[in-house]
């Protein structure tokens, strides 16, 4: 029996989306305006942002898997200062190797009479070369390193596991960050207000700041007060961040602000910035997960699959029901130490 098409994993959430727009328009006979098309941009952008890619690429009847669990109760937090001092606390008596790479993990060695059954080959940026062997390993590599680095595991990974890493995508956004001298846009919204939006005039530019998060540090003496907003490119407009030059795309962030608020336009002026390049990182490649198209919420699982009990693998795109977050990626460490600590007591039995 041929499933409707809402219910196949192979239909691409654009082609949906169109399709049931362009019913309700024939069905309704409302008059369809720029405006409206302007807020249905400004929408889509939004949903652009929240999977991390285009929705062409984004697979129509798994997008919001996640959605079946109940999400988190509560008002959302913004750490002002960042998450460095909540992960120096979980760093703390950590032996951490830093600036090594790890070319291959060797988890089925022959000969284990004088070691351990894992070793870990790593190589610095010098080219040294060193080996760690061990009885487990927690990978928590970004999705987009395991997709592209067919030759880490030896031996290779199951097919069950490299199908799955196919049919999560690797989403990407890229954030810019500028602090200005005051907060000129804080008379125009209720105090507590977070972010406010850009409804773009072209549907080519739905990803390009269509969203501000004010990230302003107001407590404290006023010498340490700073006035910061953030926003993203994603969706098709990713890549400016390698089109143009960092001050570009700053200089491109400010003049929307500027038509967003045209009678403060002479004090919009930036004195900092940080432009992201996730993309081209080698170590990252990417932002966060999304169900791709022939995707399916499973896949999270599959990859999340430890492998005979000494490879175990972590992190956002490993945790079915709360991807592309900090508590996802927190979580699944959890579960994945609960794992180990349970065959260690019952080893010890």
């Amino acid at each position: 029996m041929k499933l409707p098409t809402e219910l196949r994993t192979g239909v691409r959430f654009m082609a949906v989306l169109n399709k049931n727009h362009r019913e309700i328009l024939r069905r309704s006979g409302m008059k369809w305006t720029p405006l409206h098309e302007r807020l249905l941009q400004f929408h889509m952008g939004n949903l652009e942002f929240a999977c991390g890619s285009s929705l062409a690429d984004v697979s129509w009847r798994c997008w919001d898997q996640n959605e079946d669990m109940p999400s988190f109760a509560g008002r959302h937090a913004l750490l002002v200062d960042g998450t460095a001092p909540i992960i120096t606390k979980l760093t703390e008596q950590l032996d951490i190797n830093f600036d090594i790479k790890v070319k291959n993990i060797e988890y089925e060695r022959k000969d284990e009479n004088d070691g351990y059954p894992i070793r870990i080959a790593t190589e610095d940026a010098l080219g040294n070369r060193k080996s760690f062997e061990c009885d487990m390993v927690l990978c928590t590599m970004p999705l987009k390193v395991l997709q592209t680095s067919p030759d880490l595991f030896s031996p290779p990974l199951s097919g069950e596991k490299v199908a799955a890493l196919k049919g999560i995508g690797a989403g990407l956004i890229e954030k810019v960050i500028v602090r200005f001298s005051e907060p000129f846009w804080e008379e125009y919204f209720e105090p507590g207000n977070f972010f406010f939006g850009h409804v773009p005039k072209v549907p080519e530019q739905r990803t390009v700041f269509n969203l501000f998060h004010d990230f302003s540090k107001r407590d404290g003496p006023v010498e340490n007060r700073s006035y910061v907003l953030m926003s993203y490119l994603g969706g098709r407009s990713v890549d400016l961040v390698n089109e143009k030059s960092d001050e570009q795309i700053v200089e491109l962030f400010v003049d929307v602000l500027k038509s967003l608020f045209p009678k403060k336009s002479d004090k919009i002026k930036a004195i900092d910035s940080f432009v992201t390049h996730w993309g081209k990182n080698a170590f990252t490649g990417m932002s966060y997960s999304y169900v791709k198209i022939n995707g399916t919420g499973d896949d999270y699982d599959t990859i999340a699959k430890s492998v005979d009990d000494k490879v175990f693998f972590a992190g956002e795109h490993t945790c079915r029901f709360y991807p592309q977050t900090m508590t996802g990626s927190a979580m699944s460490g959890y579960r994945e130490a609960g794992k180990i600590l349970q065959i260690l007591h019952k080893e010890k039995q």
